[in-house]
């Protein structure tokens, strides 16, 4: 996949048929050299024609040469560099003028052929930088990303694809590590989280979560109020059709309660928990 994006790659592109463009007409005032005979790899491989307006040469081969410098991407991009005998890895593009100086080692019509070759590329990659900026990228998700608590609990069933069974554990799980806050073990699941996140003071068997936060604060209020209405909506909603419903869940059902789940532990984390013992003091 490329690493430049579209629009970079258009200006490349661009700037490559700019630079086709003007060694067109700088060709149009010069000639080629014969790729066999007396002096191959001694002389230049092209040459101004007889007769050509000198000013006019010297222009057409300054824009040529200022164009290829808006090309210094292009080699790499392409995979256009050129290995020569006795120097080494060159740049076709950047060193095009290298025609007009003795033992030039590259054509006219081999840097037609490169720069035919690369526009190609180029036209590649812009289509394959399209087709990824067009596909959203999605975030990977999966079970073992959520709460501990949850998928500790489930996985041992998901891995087996009891999808129900790996709800039903996360759902246990999380209401039994509500009772370890030291809810009285005789009050069932929803009434426990509706005892926890009461706003009446705690009691001895009956602790209270609490948002942090200033209580009088209009925010924290409604995360309160929120979490009381939420917590056993969970439990009525996620763990009891986890036991008692028929037919099977599929996976992606599956992963969204338990999804639900790890979202509600997150929520009983951040609380402060507050006990008569600790005179209301959270801990």
């Amino acid at each position: 996949m490329t690493q430049h994006t579209a629009a970079y790659l258009r200006r490349t592109y661009e700037s490559l048929e700019q630079f086709q463009a003007a060694f067109d007409s700088f060709m149009e005032l010069h000639q080629e050299g014969s790729m066999s005979g007396p002096g191959l790899g001694y002389l230049p491989t092209c040459w101004p024609e007889e007769g050509a307006d000198p000013a006019e040469v010297s222009r057409r081969t300054d824009q040529v040469a200022r164009l290829s410098g808006e090309c210094a991407a292009v080699a790499d991009l392409t995979g256009a560099n050129m290995g020569v005998q006795g120097i080494g890895v060159v740049d076709p593009i950047m060193n095009w003028d290298t025609m007009l100086r003795p033992k030039a080692f590259l054509y006219p019509s081999e840097l037609r052929s490169i720069i035919t070759r690369c526009l190609g590329v180029l036209t590649a990659k812009i289509a394959e930088a399209e087709e990824a900026e067009r596909t959203v990228e999605l975030p990977v998700l999966g079970p073992a990303s959520l709460h501990p608590t949850v998928w500790n609990a489930a996985a041992p069933f998901w891995t087996m694809h009891q999808l129900q069974a790996a709800v039903r554990a996360g759902a246990d799980a999380v209401v039994n590590a509500a009772k370890g806050l030291g809810v009285r073990n005789d009050l069932p699941e929803t009434s426990i989280w509706q005892q926890l996140f009461s706003t009446n003071d705690p009691m001895p068997g009956r602790p209270r979560l609490r948002w942090p936060g200033d209580p009088e604060d209009r925010d924290v209020k409604t995360m309160q109020d929120g979490l009381r209405q939420f917590a056993p909506g969970v439990q009525m909603t996620v763990r009891n059709p986890a036991t008692h419903a028929q037919g099977a869940l599929t996976e992606q059902e599956a992963f969204e309660l338990l999804a639900t789940l790890s979202m509600l532990s997150r929520f009983v984390e951040r609380c402060d928990v507050l006990d008569p013992a600790d005179q209301g003091e959270p801990q």
